[in-house]
């Protein structure tokens, strides 16, 4: 159960009771909680924060469960519930409205039947029954009394699906609208990384050699409970080389020779001497930093057009980073009956990049924003001496978790 899955259904069951009763504009609906076990004290904490429902009912066999979640309540509300001991009593109450059932696995069903036909609406957890019969009863007794039930689904009312599902019932199913769905959502949830593609190196001339700072960079500036991590700062860093050139095109903000830059979460650092091998290619960049130009030093709040990401050169972790693109360079490939022809030979790249130490820690399961890059997550074939990483949807990137041998990252949204 989320806080949107929740918030759907009480927006769904306000609707049906409206044919009922007149509603006032900061009225809420009235919810009893069947089973107060684990499950059912997750629904007790979201239906707390919501302005939707108000907690009036407390139902379960055991008394102590009871007790506990009549002391949550009133913590979190100041408000008290009536205590029953058999769910019918709670469906039969005239000021019970709504019932939220999270009993026992597949023990749902009849719960919900009762509570139905007796007027109330219904969000049951999964899994809701034993068998078919059981939920097609369901479906018949909510058409025949009108009621709105819902049966909890992992993570399909988060907000990115539902918008999916909507582009999609709208016949707007282009890869730009999924795109845009997926960034919202991961934009939300994703921690963010410093991450160098193309690592150019940057020595600060005037950075004391041997020391190291640990400065402070925020995880989720969408999310305060991400909290904060350090990163490990250097007299040698490496940016990415597009963030670099010798001779840029007007109003351009990144460095440049006798050029300023603020290093994300760090200082301001200017462009002195540019460094080539014998090709010409530019390898080195040197510069000077501001030192009081950190947070809560004397010039922090001095203002440049351009920030740019970087890590740590001796502390940087290496990764191979895997950019997806379109693997057709048609929306229809096979529309003229060669799809071959349409093939895109750049729908992967592979970049080897210098990442920030924390990224050591990537598991399978998270999404990574690396910053200014996209959305990436770790590699099943990855392999912690050598980071693979991938991109998640269209977003740039994934990381690998694996054994001994190297990790990947591919992405996944850009």
């Amino acid at each position: 159960m989320s806080e949107n899955t929740t918030r759907r259904f009480f927006l769904g069951a306000a609707s049906a009771a409206s044919a009922m009763r007149v509603w006032g504009a900061n009225e809420r609906i009235n919810v009893a909680i069947v089973g107060l076990g684990g499950r059912g004290s997750n629904h007790l904490s979201i239906y707390s924060k919501l302005t939707e429902a108000r907690v009036v009912g407390l139902c379960d066999v055991n008394q102590a469960a009871r007790e506990r979640a009549q002391a949550t309540l009133v913590k979190n509300t100041s408000e008290k519930a009536k205590e029953f001991e058999d769910m019918r009593e709670a469906f039969a109450d005239p000021n019970v409205e709504a019932v939220s059932i999270a009993t026992p696995n597949h023990w749902h069903a009849l719960a919900a039947i009762w509570a139905m036909k007796a007027g109330k609406d219904v969000y049951g957890e999964k899994p809701a029954c034993y068998n078919i019969y059981e939920g097609q009863k369901m479906i018949q007794v909510m058409r025949d009394t009108k009621r709105v039930m819902q049966v909890g689904s992992q993570h399909r009312s988060t907000p990115f699906k539902m918008k999916a599902m909507k582009a999609i019932h709208e016949g707007l199913i282009d890869m730009a609208v999924l795109d845009h769905t997926i960034r919202d959502e991961f934009n939300r949830t994703a921690e963010r990384r410093l991450v160098v593609l193309h690592p150019l190196k940057v020595v600060l001339t005037n950075y004391p050699e041997g020391k190291v700072e640990d400065l402070e960079a925020v995880n989720n500036p969408e999310d305060e409970t991400a909290g904060k991590r350090k990163v490990p700062f250097s007299r040698e860093l490496f940016i990415d080389a597009a963030d670099f050139m010798e001779t840029p095109p007007p109003k351009y903000f990144r460095l440049k020779p006798g050029g300023e830059v603020r290093l994300k979460y760090a200082y301001i650092i200017k462009c002195n001497e540019v460094v080539k091998d014998s090709s010409g290619n530019v390898t080195e960049l040197r510069c000077t930093i501001d030192l009081e130009s950190k947070s809560g030093g004397v010039t922090s709040n001095r203002k440049v057009k351009g920030t740019i990401h970087w890590v740590s050169a001796a502390h940087a972790r290496d990764a191979e980073i895997r950019l997806y693109d379109r693997l057709f360079t048609a929306p229809e490939p096979d529309a003229t009956g060669d799809f071959k022809s349409f093939i895109n030979p750049h729908s992967l790249e592979v970049a080897n990049a210098k990442c920030e130490p924390a990224l050591a820690e990537a598991t399978r399961k998270k999404r990574y924003q690396f910053e200014r890059l996209g959305y990436f997550t770790l590699d099943p074939d990855s392999h912690r001496d050598q980071t693979s990483v991938e991109p998640d949807g269209d977003v740039k990137g994934y990381l690998g978790e694996g054994n001994e041998e190297g990790v990947t990252f591919p992405r996944v949204s850009s």
